[in-house]
């Protein structure tokens, strides 16, 4: 979506609420007066109703009051419509945007909007949050939180609207300890990976995968959240390939800036090297995702984010087998986190899909592609998942033993 358009009734409000506040008048009154010829030559602008004008000039020479200024304005603009979404209370504030709770009017359900800090109102950050929507709206998936509406409050600052999604993040549930057995912890990562490796085939990385991004309802839903980093990577010719917003402005997220949060982030990604940055990167995040959602911890330990980013750009990675205040977790699991977190991204998972094989298979007690076992291991592993038809064996083979029992018995005493 492009920023509002620069016409008469929006440079009109402009005026009304710079007398409101009472500074910026003067150049609120020479944008509306004035139009530009170019080679910095300007003139008034003939498309100008007269009495705008006056408006205009009474401002920006003070030869009339605000009150007058301000009663003619409000005249002059159309009646102001019902706005649709009732805005109430704050759900979150991330390093960008504020996430508002709000009722949409039109549909009667609460919605979350989204909107760009007042602070931040670059081109470029506004750029990166309208990209973030319309990522999102190009990404329909049940574990993708929906975009519905996206627009711009009068003074220039983007909105989008999204799906109230009524849940805790994992990274509350963490803390709160109450993610439960380690079968339902990979349920939840394996829906995580569904959304990732189905943005992977549009061609969209999310760069930013963390406990905090990811929410769980009530009801087993999982949604992963905050796109604000994604990036589009898929070849313009793949037709279901997402679209990045077209604007002149650089990207912001160039070679040298590191973007996302360290704890959660590949090396390739804490050094700004982005030439390196793919769909390995996404596997690294889910990786570690999986560290922190079997061991209680994150990856890298300590409070200091630079020295958290030191680290992980070093791949001073300590396995979570290791580490005193980590929880013990199964081998297998260790071998699939240790292999998706691995320092060169070509010795990870080649794409989130064949990662998420590997946690169904341990789900169904089918051995891993990553793991190296011995005979035994695999017999004990085939019985556990044939143990439903064994007990079912051995329950027939002892029927049967009886009743041959019982025609031996029958023949000796006949005899």
């Amino acid at each position: 979506m492009p920023p509002p358009p620069d016409t008469a009734e929006a440079r009109v409000r402009a005026l009304l609420r710079a007398v409101e506040r009472g500074e910026g008048v003067e150049e609120a009154a020479r944008s509306l007066l004035l139009r530009p010829l170019g080679e910095d030559a300007i003139e008034t602008d003939p498309g100008l109703p007269p009495s705008l004008s006056d408006l205009a000039r009474g401002a920006l020479d003070g030869s009339l009051p605000p009150e007058v200024i301000l009663e003619g304005l409000r005249r002059w603009l159309p009646p102001p419509e019902a706005p649709r979404y009732d805005i109430g209370g704050r759900l979150g504030r991330g390093g960008m945007a504020d996430v508002l709770l709000a009722v949409d009017a039109h549909m009667h359900r609460e919605v979350a909007i989204k909107r760009l800090r007042g602070d931040l109102t670059t081109p470029g950050r506004v750029t990166r949050f309208l990209q973030e929507a319309q990522i999102i709206a190009q990404l329909e998936h049940p574990n993708i939180v929906p975009v519905y509406d996206v627009g711009f409050e009068e003074d220039g600052r983007p909105w989008f609207v999204m799906k109230r999604v009524r849940g805790r993040s994992i990274a509350e549930l963490l803390a709160d300890g109450d993610l439960g057995s380690t079968r339902r912890r990979l349920d939840i990562l394996c829906k995580v990976c569904d959304a990732v490796a189905f943005a992977h085939s549009r061609g969209v990385l999310h760069r930013d995968l963390k406990p905090g991004n990811v929410m769980v309802g009530a009801y087993g839903e999982v949604l992963v959240m905050d796109w604000g980093l994604a990036k589009v990577v898929a070849q313009p010719q793949d037709p279901d390939a997402a679209r990045p917003v077209e604007t002149d402005t650089p990207d912001p997220t160039g070679y040298g800036q590191v973007r996302g949060t360290p704890a959660y982030m590949p090396p390739e990604q804490a050094r700004g090297d982005v030439d390196r940055v793919g769909q390995q990167a996404d596997v690294y995040a889910i990786g570690a995702l999986l560290y922190a959602l079997l061991a209680g911890v994150a990856p890298y330990a300590g409070d200091d984010p630079f020295e958290i980013l030191a680290a992980v750009q070093s791949g001073m990675m300590e396995a979570p087998n290791q580490r005193a205040d980590a929880a013990d977790i199964p081998e297998e699991l260790e071998a699939v986190i240790l292999k998706a977190m691995a320092f060169d991204p070509e010795a990870r998972y080649p794409d989130v899909l064949t990662l998420r094989a590997e946690l169904q298979a341990w789900i169904d007690g089918r051995p891993l592609a990553s793991v190296d076992y011995t005979r035994q291991e695999l017999l004990r592993k085939w019985a556990w998942r044939n143990r439903f038809r064994l007990r079912i064996a051995a329950a027939a083979a002892a029927l049967v033993l009886v009743a041959v029992l019982g025609v031996v018995v029958a023949v000796l005493v006949a005899r």
